[in-house]
This record gives C-alpha cells, sequence and structure tokens, in this order.
C-alpha cells in the first residue's frame, strides 16, 4: 500500500462486555490514512466474536479491509506479533481491548512524531519509561505521558515504550524480527523492544498523548489465579531477562529528549 498508510490491530480476549464500545472507539475517530483493520480473537471463549461480527459492516462501510485471526489463547506478545505480520500497510497502531479511543483523527496525530524523528520506531499515546537498575531489580522511572500529565504537544522519548494504543513502523518492526517471544506470554517485551532497538539499531521510542480511556475495572480478563500465577512469573522472569541481556546499556547515560510537536 501506498506511504503513510496505517493497520489498526486489535487483539481481544473474552471482552463481550465492552468490545463494541472498544471497537466504536477505533472506528468513529480512525481518518482516512487507515485502510485495514486486524482484529486477533486469542482464544476468546466468550460472545466476543459475534459482538465484534455485528460491527463489521461499519468497519466495511468505512472502506477498510478487515481481517479477522484466531489465535490459541496465546496472549499479548505473541498475539501482537501475529497481526503485524498480517499487516499490509506502511504502520500498524496496536489496541488492547480494555482502551476505548476518545480522539478524532488519532492515526494522524501519532503519525506527526514520524515525520520529524527519522530513526523512530514507535510512539505510544500513552507512556514512555527510562529504566534504571535499582537495589539489584529493574525500575522504571522518568516516565512521560498520560499518567506524567505530559503536555499533549510535547513527544518526549525514552528507553522503552507501554503499549496501547502505539503506532510502530511496521518495516523497522519486521527489522527488529517484532516482540521477543522469550517474553511472552506478557509483561515488559515493550520496554525491551525498545532499548533492543536503540542498541542494534539507534532507533527511538517515545510517547505523545492521545485521548482514551482505559479504566482498572477494564483490565485483563484473565482474572483467575493461574492466570495472577502465570502474569506474576512473567513479570519476574522478564524483568531478569533484560537486566541479562542489557545491563551495560542501561547503566549508560540516557538518551531521553522531549520535544514540541504542534
Amino acid at each position: 500500500m501506498e506511504n503513510d498508510t496505517c493497520s489498526i490491530l486489535l487483539t481481544v480476549h473474552n471482552q463481550e462486555s465492552i468490545i463494541e464500545e472498544v471497537l466504536n472507539g477505533i472506528l468513529d475517530n480512525i481518518s482516512d490514512i487507515t485502510k485495514e483493520l486486524i482484529i486477533v480473537l486469542d482464544g476468546c471463549t466468550d460472545k466476543s466474536e459475534s459482538k465484534i461480527d455485528r460491527l463489521l459492516p461499519k468497519a466495511r462501510d468505512k472502506k477498510l479491509e478487515t481481517k479477522i485471526i484466531f489465535t490459541d489463547n496465546v496472549n499479548e506478545t505473541r498475539a501482537n506479533n501475529v497481526g503485524l505480520k498480517n499487516s499490509e500497510c506502511k504502520y500498524s497502531i496496536l489496541v488492547q481491548d480494555d482502551c476505548k479511543i476518545l480522539e478524532k483523527d488519532f492515526d494522524k496525530r501519532m503519525l506527526k512524531p514520524f515525520k520529524v524523528v527519522q530513526n523512530l520506531l514507535a510512539v505510544s499515546g500513552r507512556d514512555a519509561v527510562d529504566v534504571r537498575i535499582w537495589n539489584g531489580e529493574l525500575d522504571y522511572y522518568n516516565l512521560a505521558g498520560a499518567d506524567a500529565n505530559t503536555p499533549k504537544n510535547i513527544f518526549s522519548i525514552r528507553d522503552g515504550f507501554n503499549r496501547s494504543p502505539v503506532m510502530v513502523d511496521n518495516a523497522k518492526m519486521k527489522e527488529m524480527n517484532y516482540f521477543d517471544d522469550d517474553f511472552a506470554p506478557l509483561e515488559s517485551d515493550d520496554v525491551e523492544l525498545g532499548i533492543r532497538a536503540y542498541k542494534a539499531k539507534g532507533y527511538v521510542v517515545g510517547s505523545y498523548v492521545i485521548d482514551y480511556y482505559s479504566p482498572y475495572h477494564w483490565g485483563s480478563t484473565r482474572k483467575n489465579l493461574e492466570s495472577n500465577r502465570i502474569w506474576e512469573l512473567s513479570m519476574i522472569k522478564n524483568k531478569k531477562l533484560i537486566i541479562d541481556r542489557h545491563s551495560e546499556f542501561i547503566a549508560q547515560p540516557k538518551h531521553s529528549m522531549d520535544m514540541v510537536i504542534e
């Protein structure tokens, strides 16, 4: 597809109560640069699929090519990679199933930093962080973005980013071999990608806030005791992986930068 086209990638696991609201937030706020909607149904056992089917005519009315992909409960890291590998546009915006977009033409807004920063890999509409080792453990600090009340005209470069929503350059993601499957099922793979990309290619990541709604109670639908145990183990494993692989880089001076983008 032509330059500056965008795919929206939505990964879904058992969100029948809110998925129509989330998908409408996307469809009501995209601009004409978005050409493709990719939905990864990751091990859904509820009515999420039928709720999504109701809105597919609306997506097609907007001239979106729609792709529905089924995965077997592989969770965030692998589900995102599956979607990214199916994008045919220059950029992709990853949206989680607990995030409702509120900003009109959010895709065009998230594209703006790519026009200014040539070595840019990813722009989070949420947050970005620097990384340090503190008392022997990985620590995220120097937060920029929505949770830090960063002004909306500031683009903040940091070591890593927090996804959903996040826009990525598809060619650069392919070059980096996407999110690292070693970080499956979830947690910290986005931060690790930022560090790995800067070390390997000098690519940078950052945050440029958009308006969205993502309350805590909309969060993960994998809330049983076993899922909580898996998440805790994954978090510990992945933070240790980052230290093991990138400790020398983490200790170096930061490449953080804040810039005004109108």
